[in-house]
């Protein structure tokens, strides 16, 4: 999987163009898991991430967080909700 990154490091948004655009860093990694049928959670429409340690010690910015949800909207772009 091609990765975005972040335009500076230390940011917490992604800034490069496509489907993650304006998402958290950590955005394309829970969604890669949920595209392997890792979700803790799936319904068809909306991938549910029980937020582990490890990742609030990968992504920071997770650390006062316990669930990720995340959808595709028709257009192609993933948000999180």
């Amino acid at each position: 999987m091609n990765k975005p990154s972040a335009a500076f490091a230390g940011e917490t948004l992604i800034r490069t163009p496509g489907k993650f655009e304006g998402c958290e860093t950590y955005v394309p990694y829970f969604w890669d898991l949920g595209l392997n049928g890792e979700a803790d959670v799936d319904d068809g429409t909306i991938f549910r991430f029980r937020v582990s340690k490890e990742d609030k010690l990968k992504f920071p910015s997770l650390k006062n967080r316990k669930w990720v949800a995340l959808i595709e909207t028709d257009q192609g772009f993933v948000c999180e909700i």
